[in-house]
């Protein structure tokens, strides 16, 4: 924070929003509509990059036609079990997409360039999603018809190192944000961009929702017992099937209440 005060002072035009009241989309609509450039360039905080990764990045934009570009990303090495395990989830989720042809419409904002007027005509992020923003925002450009072009030239490391409680939390929301996606979309969007076997079973839902509530929370409770036992006792695949199920049930947690919150 220090550093970031001290680049404010000796750079006028760098600014750092702060807004506790509001969530991350909702900030980087506020950043673009601040914004002045022709180009969007998004980086996380928690990724490197090489140095001259802008200027390349820019070079490659001016010379192609897509107007929405996602970059190339790969996790660093990383010794906790949750950051092994993690990387092994979102690797099995990217050849699922690959299989099955959806990378087109893939984008996160660790690695992305976006023409900024594109980005204001469509709205930008959808302010009431925390997780998903820039997941639904690829989903609503790729249905509209659009494009996303990849550039693989330079590499952005992404740490990946989540402690278990910031992981329950985070997936607890990606829970809530997915069937905001169902309630604003409909079921037919959300099942081609978010796949989940709860959307394909909503009138058990409807009907049973405080009972398969207490079910998903059972066996969260179950995987996260899993996670810290079998770490202690070293059982490595083991942890990792614990953790799928825990992460998957604090995900459909989430869902659930947000069904269950709007009737």
């Amino acid at each position: 924070m220090v550093l970031l005060k001290d680049l404010e002072i000796d750079h006028p035009h760098f600014s750092v929003l702060r807004d506790r009241t509001t969530n991350r989309s909702a900030l980087f609509n506020q950043a673009v509509a601040d914004a002045k450039g022709k180009w969007l360039l998004f980086v996380e905080s928690h990724c490197i990059m090489r140095r001259d990764w802008l200027k390349k990045y820019l070079l490659f934009l001016e010379n192609q036609k897509d107007q929405i570009v996602r970059g190339n990303i790969k996790d660093l090495p990383n010794g906790s079990w949750i950051g092994k395990t993690e990387e092994i989830i979102r690797n099995q989720i990217e050849t699922a997409r690959n299989l099955e042809n959806k990378t087109a419409y893939y984008l996160d904002f660790h690695h992305t360039a976006f023409l900024r007027e594109l980005y204001l005509s469509i709205g930008g992020l959808d302010s009431d999603l925390w997780i998903l923003g820039e997941f639904e925002l690829g989903a609503r450009l790729h249905n509209l018809g659009y494009t996303i072009g990849v550039w693989n030239e330079i590499l952005v490391w992404h740490k990946n190192d989540t402690a278990l409680s910031s992981y329950m939390k985070n997936s607890h929301q990606h829970g809530k944000d997915t069937m905001r996606v169902f309630q604003t979309h409909g079921s037919e969007f959300a099942t081609k961009y978010f796949p989940n076997p709860i959307f394909r079973r909503l009138s058990i839902v409807r009907n049973f929702p405080g009972l398969l509530l207490n079910i998903s929370r059972f066996l969260n409770v179950i995987g996260f017992l899993g996670c810290n036992i079998l770490q202690a006792l070293k059982c490595r695949k083991a942890y990792n099937c614990f953790f799928s199920l825990y992460g998957k049930n604090i995900h459909r947690t989430g869902m659930l209440q947000e069904y269950k919150n709007h009737g």
